[in-house]
């Protein structure tokens, strides 16, 4: 064979096809069906099983939700009027006096144990919160520094224990520990805090605390303090002298100061029970609710060996925001109330007078300065001081408001409105 067949048989042999076996109809036609079917099948069958284990997929992967803190407020008490007469116009027959009785040691005896009583169940809902912070000496070496203050448990939101303390203490913290009523302790988080007051809400999770501890703890009544009289007996409990689980008890010596702070003026509550600078805790009246909160940085010169509160009944609405893990809305400004005397006597509007404005708070940034009076909050009419704090209250951080005040100028009074962009009070 010459050179030249061989490889045209090469070449024959290489580019040979092979012929593709003729496509079978119906074995195609019953593939596709059996396919189809097997699907159906498949996902009738999935159905079926995603019925079945929804219910209990569900309850495994259920995103646990937060409870709202809510806390009914308090109005202030009206002047009580001497002329009022009884309804229906039925006089009350008069009762007679009983005879005044000396008391003996044995009587005063039975009132403290009566109000230790009280105490005694009381202290379910107070804790005492441990602050530690670790940090390094000249010499390198680690060292643990600790504070410790009271706090009061004010609510449950279903994850955890919400218990209101005080900022200082635990601010930088790297951890904070709650004891309980039982001598428990757990591991807590700082929820919230207010820069006005230094009050803070901190948190303890549930899921991880024993049933007898939960069996044991509180939560606290949080009283009308508006009602609170000069003269009446109350415990402070806490620290009031700056070492935990204590018992004092005192009365009442006035309920008419007040503090000023941005935004908001609180009454405090002054006592004759002793207390220190470090001191905290709370005031409970004789029924075991709280009336006050422990905060002696409120104190004067003339009462520093005493403890002061911020009535409860003035700051039952941040307590709710800061257990709620909500910002404190932030104007800016300190003022005082322009009554009708004032007004009348010095000839100025009525409204809230500016003090003082905060160094590049919203107030400030947009115009408002010391001397304007406000009198008008996006569009409803401020004539005190509550009336401010009650609007305010009710927006949230980054609104825009419209704020109309009356400056005085070369010609008298004169209306200015200001656009202003509330903030968070940090």
């Amino acid at each position: 064979m010459s050179v030249e067949n061989k490889k045209e048989e090469e070449f024959r042999f290489i580019t040979e096809k092979i012929k593709a076996k003729p496509l079978d109809k119906k074995k195609a036609v019953l593939k596709a069906v059996g396919f189809i079917g097997a699907a159906a099948l498949f996902g009738i069958i999935a159905c079926f099983m995603s019925v079945l284990t929804k219910p209990f997929a569900e309850s495994l992967f259920a995103k646990e939700e937060v409870s709202a803190i809510t806390i009914p407020k308090d109005e202030e008490a009206a002047e009580e009027n001497g002329n009022a007469q009884v309804e229906g116009g039925n006089q009350q027959e008069p009762v007679a006096e009983a005879a005044p009785r000396e008391l003996n040691v044995g009587d005063y005896e039975t009132i403290y144990k009566e109000l230790y009583k009280v105490a005694d169940l009381a202290e379910c809902f107070m804790v005492t919160v441990t602050a530690r912070t670790s940090d390094v000496d000249w010499f390198n070496n680690t060292y643990e520094s600790q504070g410790q203050v009271s706090g009061t448990i004010v609510g449950n939101n279903g994850l955890e224990l919400l218990i209101l303390t005080e900022r200082s203490a635990i601010e930088g913290a790297d951890e904070i520990q709650v004891t309980f009523v039982n001598k428990d302790m757990e591991t807590a988080t700082i929820k919230r805090y207010d820069a006005n007051t230094g009050l803070a809400v901190i948190g303890v999770p549930i899921a991880g605390m024993k049933k007898e501890t939960l069996d044991k703890v509180e939560i606290a009544t949080l009283g009308n303090s508006y009602s609170a009289g000069q003269g009446e007996p109350v415990m402070a409990l806490g620290s009031p002298l700056g070492y935990p689980n204590s018992v004092f008890h005192g009365f009442i010596t006035s309920c008419k100061n007040t503090v000023s702070t941005l935004d908001v003026n609180y009454d405090l509550i002054n006592t004759d029970i002793i207390g220190s600078s470090q001191g905290s805790g709370t005031i409970i009246n004789t029924d075991g609710e709280v009336i006050g909160v422990i905060a002696q940085k409120y104190g004067t010169e003339s009462s520093q060996n005493t403890v002061v509160a911020l009535s409860v009944s003035e700051i039952k609405g941040l307590i709710e925001k800061l257990s709620n893990n909500q910002d404190i809305v932030y104007f800016g400004i300190k003022g005082i109330e322009v009554t009708d005397t004032i007004a009348i006597k010095m000839e100025i509007p009525r409204g809230v007078y500016v003090t003082e404005t905060a160094i590049d708070s919203p107030a400030m940034t947009s115009g408002i300065q010391s001397g304007d009076i406000i009198v008008s909050f996006d569009d409803e009419k401020v004539t005190s001081l509550m009336d401010f704090e009650n609007r305010l209250v009710r927006y949230a951080p980054g609104q825009v408001v419209e704020v109309k005040v009356m400056r005085h100028g070369s010609e008298g009074y004169k209306e200015i409105a200001f656009i202003v962009t509330l903030g968070s009070l940090k």
